[in-house]
């Protein structure tokens, strides 16, 4: 009987944390069937929520959110943490070379990117090495940012012997971006984390990120691979530079960055550009099967209804 005496707000606390702390799923204790019942469709209910657009669009001359929505919700940066990784290299491997050519072998090699750091021939789902079926072919570190290269730096974090604990605590001393990313490979392209980091944190770091990649040349690598994301890497046919010769209004896209989780079906963009005299940070979120898809899709439709807007300033 004593399952029974457990009150409402012992499913309500699994419920809230399901919304804070975001884990692929909520394990209810047994007992009283009518409070499981209400917090499963309480759960369905959330469940539907996360399905939703989430974003945030910051206004880099007034220095604050200007729109958003779900902007609190805790999310896998997916191949957002890429860029990160590389300053990794750059500031921690002594003599990093960051022209060396790495060839992607695309889906000819395989990676276990659930097991733990160095225990490759576990019997768990192997992944490709990569996302693109053919291969990247060679690779630096410019390119491996601008075509979002899974293989590119899961290889290097095994060569120069990164942990998982090490990559944590450098993501939060350096760029204030507070993370557990867990021992699992998939974790260095920000999968499979233990703790996500919230929308507004994401942004706050890429923010940082390009200020520093701007004004420190030793980052300098990073910044032209977030610029060629939108010539050459996976925003290459974003419709959005449809908007560059049809609006009325100047606008620019200077840098972009995609991700996509596997695990949830949602995708994410960023976007740093300039509509009018504005600057603006954009970091969205939706269902989508790739973040090219989502660009091209849901961000492009999102953009166009709030073009104006934004490039009056008018929130």
């Amino acid at each position: 009987m004593e399952e029974d005496n457990k009150s409402i707000e012992h499913y309500s606390s699994l419920l809230w944390s399901s919304i804070v702390e975001a884990p692929p799923a909520v394990e209810l204790d047994n007992g009283n069937w009518f409070k499981k019942l209400l917090c499963l469709v309480m759960l369905v209910f959330v469940g539907d929520l996360f399905s939703l657009e989430s974003y945030i669009i910051y206004n880099e001359a007034k220095g604050k959110i200007v729109m958003e929505k779900h902007s609190r919700i805790k999310v896998d940066p997916s191949s957002l943490l890429k860029p990160f990784l590389a300053a990794y290299l750059i500031d921690k491997v002594k003599d990093f070379n960051k022209e060396e050519n790495i060839f992607c072998p695309g889906w000819k090699k395989k990676f276990r990117k659930n097991c733990q750091l160095q225990q490759h021939n576990c019997a768990n789902h192997s992944y490709n090495a990569c996302w693109l079926k053919k291969g990247h072919r060679f690779v630096d570190l410019e390119h491996g940012v601008a075509y979002s290269c899974n293989y590119y730096f899961y290889s290097l974090a095994q060569r120069e012997n990164v942990t998982t604990s090490l990559f944590s605590d450098y993501l939060k001393k350096r760029w204030r971006l507070g993370i557990v990313l867990g021992d699992k490979l998939g974790s260095f392209i920000g999968e499979a984390l233990e703790r996500p980091p919230p929308f507004t944190v994401l942004l706050n770091s890429y923010r940082r990120i390009w200020q520093s990649a701007t004004r420190e040349e030793k980052y300098q690598v990073i910044s032209s691979g977030l610029k060629k994301v939108l010539s050459v890497g996976t925003l290459s046919k974003f419709k959005g530079k449809w908007l560059i010769s049809n609006s009325k209004k100047p606008i620019e896209f200077i840098v972009g960055k995609t991700g996509t989780s596997g695990e949830t079906g949602h995708a994410l963009v960023i976007l740093y550009l300039r509509i009018n005299k504005n600057f603006y940070w954009i970091l969205y979120r939706n269902k989508a099967r790739s973040g090219a898809k989502l660009a091209n899709t849901k961000l492009f439709d999102f953009l166009s209804r709030n073009y104006l807007r934004l490039a009056y300033a008018q929130y």
